[in-house]
């Protein structure tokens, strides 16, 4: 009789990284005062050349052909893979502006203001709805008032920009993209953004793994 022994070391690495198939904002701020900011986060995978980008706001219901203040990034460096660019008031708060990469106008926008990200002519991230005025503020999740006076903080989950107007709000709080966080809050998660890119998927270790050939009736193994 021959005992058969299979000692089979297995390594199973079934890892998945998601990517961004565009920049898209990771963070807004419209808190007290000028408390207001703005975090663009590259999960792209790529290093991105930011001359390309344009954010704009559109105030009291504006149209696209009354938009308001506007940001080129003309001059700035390539957006490194993972990293993000933010742009803060000038009159924000000391800590808001630690981590802010550009102050500009364009961050005086309220809770009823559309802020949009192009890139070249083509819209392809946008906060709120251009050509709508909700009097003071659009519902986020299951948050009535969520766009005025409150931080926000895109999903882990989430892994591209969202162009349909209002579309990135959801209806409820598992249809957003967003979490919801009080006004002039979460300061100390400016600068860094988890995004779909960082997240693996499946890591499985099977070692030592022993195998044994089923016995015959009278319990010997052949």
């Amino acid at each position: 009789m021959k005992k058969i022994t299979f000692l089979l070391s297995l390594l199973i690495s079934a890892v998945s990284f998601g990517q961004a198939t565009d920049l898209y904002f990771s963070m807004y701020g419209e808190g007290g005062s000028n408390n207001k900011w703005l975090e663009i986060y590259n999960g792209t995978g790529e290093d991105v050349d930011l001359s390309n980008y344009l954010v704009v706001i559109y105030t009291n219901g504006n149209g696209e052909d009354t938009p308001g203040n506007s940001y080129d990034f003309a001059g700035m460096p390539v957006l490194a893979d993972g990293e993000v660019f933010v742009i803060a008031n000038a009159s924000s708060d000391a800590a808001i502006l630690a981590e802010a990469d550009i102050t500009d106008d364009v961050t005086f926008f309220n809770g009823d203001d559309a802020v949009v990200l192009y890139n070249g002519a083509t819209i392809i991230d946008l906060i709120g709805e251009i050509g709508s005025d909700p009097d003071s503020a659009w519902a986020v999740g299951d948050v009535a008032d969520g766009s005025a006076n409150h931080t926000l903080i895109r999903k882990a989950s989430v892994c591209s920009p969202n162009a349909t107007p209002l579309g990135s709000f959801g209806t409820d709080a598992d249809s957003s993209e967003w979490e919801v966080y009080d006004q002039d809050t979460q300061w100390e998660a400016i600068g860094a953004h988890t995004g779909c890119d960082d997240m693996a998927v499946g890591d499985v270790l099977l070692s030592e793994f022993v195998m044994y050939p089923n016995p015959s009736r009278d319990g010997k193994v052949t």
